[in-house]
Parts: C-alpha cells; structure tokens; sequence
C-alpha cells in the first residue's frame, strides 16, 4: 500500500517479495496436459466475480476457429500462442459492469519452433488502434467486433470476455496464426515469480520504504523528527493516492529526491509541529499541524489525537481500510521514566527470528496490519511490529495516552 516516495543516487540490488495467496491461470492444454479441464482449442477457467465473468471463456464460449490455427503442413513443427495478461486483481474495487478493468493490457505472441529448437516472440502494443469506426471492427472475412476504446485490449472485454475474437483480430491485421492462448492475471503473476523463488532486480537507486529523520540536514531533526516524518510521509501518500494538496504535481513524475523531502520536512517543523529537544513533538502538535495543513490546502480532512485502547486495533483497520496510512506513537516508558525498556521490530519474513531493531518514544507509520503484525514504515525500511509485544509494551512500561495513533476522519 505504502507508496515508496523517497530515493537518493546508488546502485542497489533487491529482491521482489512473494506475498500472493490464490491465483486463477487460464493456460492452454499444450502448455500444462491435464492440469485444467478443456474444450476444443481454448481452456475453461470457472467464473469467479463479474469481470472474471466478462474476461474469461464459458463452456459455451466458441474456441478458436481453424481457419487462424497454424497451417496444416506445418502442424508439429510449429506451435503459435497467444499470452494476454489481463487487468484484474482479487479485491479491487470494480465500479460496473463496463468497467474497463479486464482488458488484455499486455499481449505477447509466443511461435515455439520445434524442429528448430526456437522460441520467438512478439509484444503486440496494447492501445494500437484496430478501428476508427463506431466501436466497430469488420474484420476481412465479415466478421463484426465490438471495440469499446478503438484499441485492440478492449476486443476481448468487448466480445463477452472472448479471447477467441482477440485471436481473429489479430490473425485479420497482422496475419499471424493461433492455436492456443494463455490468460494471467495479477494475481497468477504474483505466483509466478513465488514458483521461481523471487526475482532478482537491479535498480539504479536506493529506494526507502517513507522517510527518515536520520538523513536530515538538521540535527534537531535527525534528533528529534520522527514526528515530523511521519506526519510528512502521510501527507505525501494522500497527496499521491488522493491527487490532494499543492505536492500532487510533485509527486507524478515518481520518488520524492531526498533534497526536496528534507525541505518540506523542514518547512512541516518550522511552519506547523517544531520538533524540540530534547523531547521532540507530540501526537497532540502533530494533530494540530496537519488540522491548519489540512485547511491551507484545502484537504477535507480533520486529525484528532487518541483513540481508546479497547478501539486501537479497530480504528486502525478501518483506516488501513479507507487507504490511510496510520501514525503510530511508541510511547515513552511511563511512569518510570528512568527505564529504558524498548519493543521489538522484525525483518519482514523473518519474525520468528532476533529482532532488526528495538525502539521506545518513537513515531511511525503504520502501513498494513493482520492479525499478528503490523507494517511500519521508519527509518526509511518496513519493519515489522507484533501487536502482542505491543500490547504488553504499553501496559508494562508505558501507557495507553502515549502508546496511541493519529486518527484521521473526512470532514
């Protein structure tokens, strides 16, 4: 969920997460014999909500015609497949029936060449134009098509979630044959790269997950400036993800460099939530700040400090549910303050063993829960947080008044 917005110059090596659970893979009989039930020359994948319904190919959907399957003579040398990786994911949000989500966004024409021992391969752009004509495609042998956006990804969406129309427009303009067709969609790509074990990518900068006090200019935000960072890093994601207050524009063109994030944290101190040593800002100043930025930007927002610790966790869902990063306050031990008991942060994926780091009197933010962990963004790296350790942390050595979060409502 947690927009990445924030980089500075280095070459870095990173491994892409595998964190998909089910996934549905329309894929021809030639590619997995057996695994999925068939008919003629396509694969029947079973319905599964509305825009599966649309995309995907009933019993009674026509196969693929022979007239575009590969040429008789060269049956067994040759086998041509068409792979559409279709725009849909599990969960999304789907607004109607003639939701755009679905198309064939990407399109890749496979040809295995068998007796010569060569795969080729051919990307076919998504948004070439195949009509200019009422949404109507007539192909050459009279076939007529429904083309919702004159562009080739919406063929298959338009024509009852038939690929086999995709297949005829293709093989009509640019005269490439089809036998079989695969269909992927985002949650079989996510378990595509877990079968493979991850994959590695190289990227030419270091990417953090939120900001970090520690690269500030300032010493007394290096000090002091979680507050301010975390206070920063939301305005920043509602700026992006709702296209709200005078950074939206910023934001577009992708991470956030470093000189400028710093800036703005500093501006966010100065003009809205000092931080002070030694004890730095306050849930309550940070509600405050983001109030008067919240007005000046014309945000329809309104932060208050505290919710009850009986509500904590299902505040914290709710706005996690609303798409609203949380700000998250790891109290000061309280009322002992002369100890220095802390509460653990994990590595990702590795909970169950040491933790990363350990922290108390700190702010984070908080972008993704279940019902073990939360994942908080702080330092510039996603960590992870139990939420029992949390709870005996807060009753133990701090308080509920301290060991609170922001919350955020829609005025």
């Amino acid at each position: 969920m947690f927009s990445r917005l924030v980089h500075h110059c280095a070459w870095a090596r990173q491994r892409l997460p595998s964190h998909s659970p089910s996934v549905t893979v329309t894929i021809s009989p030639l590619l997995c014999p057996g695994a999925l039930t068939t008919t003629g020359r396509y694969c029947l994948v079973y319905p599964v909500n509305k825009v599966e319904d649309s995309i995907r190919p009933a019993e009674s959907a026509p196969s693929i015609v022979q007239e575009i399957q590969t040429a008789e003579e060269y049956k067994g040398d040759v086998v041509n497949i068409l792979v559409c990786g279709i725009d849909f994911e599990e969960g999304r949000s789907y607004s109607d029936a003639s939701s755009n989500d679905g198309m064939t966004d990407m399109i890749l024409y496979c040809q295995f060449d068998i007796k010569g021992g060569a795969l080729r391969m051919l990307q076919i752009p998504r948004n070439t134009l195949v009509t200019t004509q009422n949404r109507k495609l007539t192909l050459s042998n009279g076939k007529t098509y429904a083309v919702s956006n004159y562009q080739i990804n919406s063929v298959a969406l338009s024509n009852g979630g038939s690929i086999a129309a995709l297949a005829d427009v293709i093989y009509d303009q640019y005269h490439l044959p089809i036998d079989y067709y695969v269909t992927i969609d985002m949650q079989a790509l996510v378990e595509m790269v877990d079968n493979f074990g991850g994959i590695e990518v190289y990227i030419p900068r270091d990417m953090s997950y939120g900001g970090s006090q520690r690269w500030s200019d300032s010493p007394i935000l290096r000090g002091y400036g979680c507050g301010v960072i975390a206070a920063l890093d939301l305005l920043l994601y509602l700026a992006r993800q709702r296209e709200v207050g005078s950074a939206q524009s910023t934001l577009a063109g992708g991470p956030v460099p470093w000189t400028l994030y710093d800036r703005w944290a500093r501006q966010l101190s100065r003009r809205y939530m000092p931080a002070v040593p030694p004890v730095g800002t306050n849930g309550w100043a940070i509600a405050l700040g983001l109030n008067a930025v919240f007005l000046r930007q014309g945000i329809p927002l309104r932060a208050s400090w505290g919710v009850s610790r009986d509500r904590l966790w299902t505040r914290m869902g709710e706005l996690l549910d609303r798409d609203v990063p949380v700000i998250l306050s790891i109290g000061r031990n309280f009322p002992r303050v002369w100890r220095n008991v802390e509460t653990a942060f994990y590595t990702p994926g590795r909970e169950s063993g040491p933790p990363a780091c350990s922290t108390n009197a700190h702010f984070v933010t908080v972008t993704a829960m279940d019902e073990g962990y939360l994942t908080v963004s702080s330092w510039g790296h996603p960590y992870r947080l139990s939420r029992e350790e949390f709870d005996a942390y807060r009753r133990e050595a701090s308080a509920s008044l301290l060991c609170t979060i922001l919350d955020v409502r829609e005025k």
